[in-house]
């Protein structure tokens, strides 16, 4: 169980595991939680245009699961890409109405304070980084909660399912 520091996991096609050294922890901002999803949807996208690669777009049900799944993280105070109730992702997207897809994807993270610094994070971790810039999603979800000023975050990739 990790509860320290700032860590990240990916679950994709092949199960890869990684760590990134810890980044500083900005300052809490007083933006809402939709200005927090959409400087995440940008963020993302940026990154792929920079690559040539077209804009994902956000996808209610992919949120939806990305919340829950960073709620629970934060409730636990652990991070994980197993629930606290032993779902894994394709149990927790459907069960957030993602059904039909035909790639799952998820990149997991705490103890990054703003939504650049996590970014920064992951993209210099080469398997979170394969996820964002990933040919095989056209749909995102995020999720961020916090526990003891410690921010747990979700970015779930989807392909196919219902929004």
């Amino acid at each position: 169980m990790i509860r320290r520091g700032a860590a990240l996991l990916l679950i994709g096609l092949v199960p890869f595991l990684a760590g990134c050294p810890p980044q500083p922890k900005s300052a809490p901002g007083a933006a809402a939680p939709d200005d927090w999803a959409t400087a995440m949807l940008n963020n993302v996208n940026a990154q792929r245009a920079a690559s040539g690669l077209g804009p994902i777009a956000l996808c209610g049900t992919l949120n939806n699961a990305a919340q829950a799944h960073s709620a629970d993280q934060a409730a636990r105070a652990t991070m994980s890409h197993i629930g606290g109730d032993g779902s894994n992702l394709s149990q927790r997207a459907g069960r957030a109405g993602y059904n039909g897809w035909t790639n799952l994807g998820e990149n997991v993270a705490y103890g990054y304070g703003s939504v650049d610094g996590v970014m920064v994070g992951w993209m210099s971790s080469p398997g979170h980084r394969a996820n964002i810039l990933s040919g095989d999603y056209t749909h995102l979800g995020v999720g961020r909660a916090g526990n003891g000023g410690v921010d747990y975050w979700t970015q779930v990739f989807g392909r196919n399912g219902t929004c």
